[in-house]
């Protein structure tokens, strides 16, 4: 829209609100030859008269009065618009479309996104599962927003950031010998029956990495295909099984699930943010700004 015109406007429903050019261009801390010349302008803009003189006052004519109407309505919708783009601009309104690449980002995700909220409540967000191959793409062509997964994307032009560390653990079921409270060496691993992933995902590399840095040959009870699947079995009691503390947080806390301690060092896996700096959006801005906040520590716990 012109904005001369939206000026013209605003001088025209000032004067038709105090049907005085001095009381408005008071209001409007302006001069009253400007004022005037305003509604001059855009009378002459319309081709239509729009006050005339009745005893000293000016009076809306036909013209000025469906003027008003439609001036008042522009006006609103004009400080609305404004409004909107304010909330747009500090990051407090608008459509942001996350891309979680694993398991572990799965069950972190929904707990920031609910602290978010707090404070956003006007952003609207969105959880999708993404293939981590398929991330770079997804960002570039702003199928997604941000993207959270477990290794930095080989594709240049994207930026990673090292949000927090995942502990990988061994769980079992609260029945089992191993889970009695004490450190266990890892070679009593391969005595008893795992459960295992199935197929060429993040979870099964984590877990072959993982056993064969423990120097462990697994004893294979059941095979699953995924992250929730594998924590049923070990809960049923087909065996134990490799998995992350933000994975199995709620089972742990709940008591589902133990935790087999192991003699030796402590083992964590990386988890990553990517986002492409050439498109960025300030409800992007303000998630991400949130996450620093709560601390890679802190981010299980949202």
């Amino acid at each position: 829209m012109d904005m001369r015109l939206l000026r013209r406007l605003d001088s025209f429903v000032a004067v038709a609100e105090y049907r005085s050019f001095s009381e408005a261009s008071k209001n409007l801390f302006v001069s009253q030859p400007f004022l005037s010349r305003q509604v001059q302008d855009l009378e002459s803009a319309l081709g239509l008269t729009l006050f005339q003189r009745k005893g000293g006052r000016l009076a809306l004519t036909e013209a000025g009065l469906s003027l008003l109407d439609h001036a008042t309505k522009i006006k609103e919708q004009a400080e609305e618009m404004e409004r909107q783009m304010r909330i747009l601009a500090a990051g407090k309104s608008g459509l942001l479309k996350l891309g979680a690449a694993n398991a572990n980002w799965n069950h972190i995700l929904p707990g920031l996104m609910a602290s978010f909220k707090k404070s956003y409540q006007n952003i609207s967000l969105s959880l999708v599962t993404v293939n981590e191959p398929q991330v770079p793409q997804r960002l570039l062509d702003n199928m997604i927003h941000l993207g959270f997964v477990s290794r930095i994307p080989a594709q240049k032009g994207l930026e990673t950031t090292l949000i927090t560390r995942d502990e990988i653990i061994i769980v079992a079921p609260p029945s089992h010998p191993l889970a009695d409270g004490r450190k266990h060496a890892p070679s009593e691993l391969s005595s008893v029956p795992l459960v295992l992933y199935r197929g060429q995902t993040q979870g099964e590399l984590t877990t072959a990495g993982y056993l064969r840095m423990l120097g462990v040959t697994p004893r294979v009870s059941v095979e699953v295909e995924n992250a929730e699947a594998i924590k049923l079995a070990v809960i049923a009691g087909l065996g134990i099984a490799v998995s992350t503390k933000y994975i199995a947080m709620r089972d742990l806390a709940s008591g589902a699930l133990v935790e087999v301690l192991l003699s030796g060092p402590r083992h964590s896996s990386p988890l990553y943010m990517v986002r492409n700096p050439a498109y960025i959006t300030p409800s992007q801005k303000a998630f991400i700004e949130h996450i620093a906040a709560l601390g890679g520590a802190k981010i299980a716990g949202a």
